[in-house]
C-alpha cells in the first residue's frame, strides 16, 4: 500500500518526521513519494511482474491518493549476476556486516597490489582514501591507479571533517573523481561521504551496491554517483529547480 499522489498536505503531515526527506533514490526531486508509473517501473526493474495497482482507495478524479500493488517475482534467473565486491582495507566487523546485508553476493578481502580476476566492484575505505588525498607515494600510487582502471566500478568511502582541525578527505576525493570521470567514463566511480563510524556504515555501503548506481548497463548521466551518510541514513546532494 503506497501513497502515489504528491499532495502538499502529505508534506505538511509527515514532513517534520526524521527521514521524510532522506531520499536516496532517483526520481524523487520534489517529494519522497512515487507515482503509479514510477512504482511500476521500479518493480519491473527489480524483477517483478504484474506491477499495475491491484486496487485503490478512490479514483484520482475523486481525490484518491493511495494504491495497493500485488506483484510477484519472475521465475527466470537473472541474466547477469552481480559483480564480486572487493574491499580494501577490510576490517573484519565491516566485512561481516557487508556480507550479511548483501546476502548471497560474494565479498572478497583484497590488497591494492592483488591482481583483479574477472570483473569486480572495488570498495576503497576511508584509510586508503585519506592516503590518496594527503600523501600517496609510489609504489602505492601505482597499485591504486591499476585497481581503479581495472575495476568495472569503484566506491570511494571517505570521511567528512567532523571536528575543527580535521582534514576534509571527502572534498578532495569528490573533486578528484569528478575529473577522473571525464577521462574514464567506462568506469562507474561513486563517492560516499561518511560521518558515522565505519563499522556502522556497512548497511549504507550495501544500499549503494544494490542501487541503480551499480547498474552498469545505464550511462553515468542517468545514475547518482555522489552520496552522503548522516546518522546512518543515505542522502543525495541535489538542488531542485
Amino acid at each position: 500500500m503506497e501513497i502515489t499522489e504528491n499532495q502538499l498536505y502529505y508534506n505538511f503531515i509527515f514532513g517534520a518526521f526524521a527521514g521524510w526527506w532522506a531520499g536516496s533514490q532517483e526520481d524523487r526531486t520534489q517529494s519522497p513519494l512515487l507515482s503509479i508509473d514510477q512504482w511500476s517501473d521500479k518493480l519491473q526493474a527489480t524483477g517483478f511482474e504484474q506491477t499495475e495497482p491491484f486496487f485503490c482507495d478512490y479514483k484520482i478524479t475523486k481525490g484518491g491518493t493511495i494504491n495497493v500493488f500485488v506483484a510477484h517475482a519472475k521465475d527466470e534467473a537473472p541474466a547477469n549476476l552481480p559483480l564480486t565486491v572487493d574491499v580494501y582495507p577490510a576490517p573484519a566487523t565491516f566485512v561481516k556486516q557487508l556480507e550479511a546485508n548483501l546476502r548471497s553476493r560474494k565479498v572478497d578481502v583484497c590488497d591494492l597490489s592483488d591482481p583483479l580476476n574477472g570483473d569486480r566492484v572495488s570498495v576503497l575505505l576511508p584509510e586508503v582514501c585519506a592516503c590518496m588525498a594527503w600523501g600517496v607515494e609510489d609504489p602505492l600510487f601505482e597499485h591504486f591507479r591499476r585497481r581503479i582502471l581495472e575495476s568495472k566500478a569503484v566506491i570511494f568511502v571517505a570521511r567528512t571533517a567532523a571536528h575543527e582541525g580535521e582534514k576534509p578527505d571527502t572534498e578532495w576525493v569528490s573533486g578528484w573523481c569528478r575529473s577522473l570521470r571525464l577521462e574514464h567514463d567506462n568506469i562507474r566511480q561513486v563517492t560516499l561521504e561518511l560521518s558515522s563510524e565505519l563499522d556502522n556504515s556497512a548497511v549504507v555501503v550495501a544500499a549503494i551496491l544494490r542501487s541503480r548506481s551499480q547498474d552498469l548497463s545505464l550511462p553515468n548521466a542517468e545514475v547518482e554517483q555522489e552520496f552522503l551518510e548522516r546518522e546512518g541514513q543515505l542522502f543525495i546532494s541535489r538542488v531542485s529547480p
